[in-house]
């Protein structure tokens, strides 16, 4: 099936990003570092599935990560030197890996599983994704080093798939309850969570914030019908104006 993706939109330069299948998917962000390498998932000559890296036109491939488990969602570090990613080697935790030596660090190992890791734009924090025990997912941050990890989100609805603003200073994700999946904004201090769109029926996912902050792109399902999960999507955008954010179809 084609994979939709989010790209170079309006007048903000967007880093694509595929749309997340799950722990055993595809579930990373395509996103270039500095060298002009692109990070993604796939399964290269191995049957399990890896991180690479490649070059835009498509040359030059190749994994930074051995091993023979799962390794998926990966994402750049603000310096481009080490990716973050989750991976199987325990129950679905969070690692990163020095590209120049490959040497890998564990940074959330815990009995439950962790997925979709992004770097703070600072480098000096993970937000991720971990399934608690109702089988949701609540955001979590915690430093480098696994030290002062915190609930961000700690709510009765599943949160996933976090994204930093481009300040570090808010997450936006996506926030799915039995009427559907929403983008929400909150701080990272877990106050003044704020809805930036309605759930009722749809599936709004795969927030990506401009450079700027002033606007977010996402996907969306608003005039497909309820809760379509196949290629019928449409990219949205919500631009920051006064206090409040405006919705529109791109």
């Amino acid at each position: 099936m084609r994979r939709p993706y989010l790209c170079v939109l309006l007048l903000a330069s967007f880093a694509c990003k595929p749309i997340p299948d799950g722990p055993t998917g595809p579930s990373s962000t395509g996103s270039t570092n500095p060298s002009g390498r692109l990070a993604y998932v796939g399964t290269g000559n191995q049957s399990n599935l890896q991180v690479l890296l490649v070059f835009p036109d498509g040359s030059d491939p190749v994994s930074p990560i051995n091993g023979s488990f799962n390794n998926v969602a990966p994402a750049w570090s603000p310096d481009g030197t080490r990716l973050v990613y989750a991976s199987n080697r325990g129950t679905w935790d969070i690692y990163t890996v020095v590209l120049a030596t490959g040497e890998i660090s564990v940074v959330v190992e815990s009995p439950r599983r962790e997925l979709a890791p992004v770097w703070s734009p600072d480098g000096s924090r993970i937000a991720f994704e971990r399934q608690i025990d109702d089988g949701s997912s609540d955001i979590f941050i915690v430093n480098l080093d696994g030290s002062g990890e915190i609930n961000v989100t700690n709510s009765l609805e599943s949160e996933r798939n976090p994204t930093w603003s481009p300040d570090g200073t808010k997450i936006a994700f996506e926030a799915r309850d039995s009427d559907g999946q929403a983008i929400d904004v909150i701080k990272t201090d877990g106050a003044e969570r704020v809805r930036l769109t309605g759930a009722n029926g749809e599936w709004n996912g795969v927030p990506v914030w401009s450079p700027d902050g002033r606007r977010i792109l996402f996907e969306s399902t608003k005039h497909q019908g309820p809760l379509i999960r196949g290629d019928d999507r449409e990219i949205h955008s919500l631009a920051l104006l006064g206090a409040g954010w405006e919705r529109h179809r791109v």
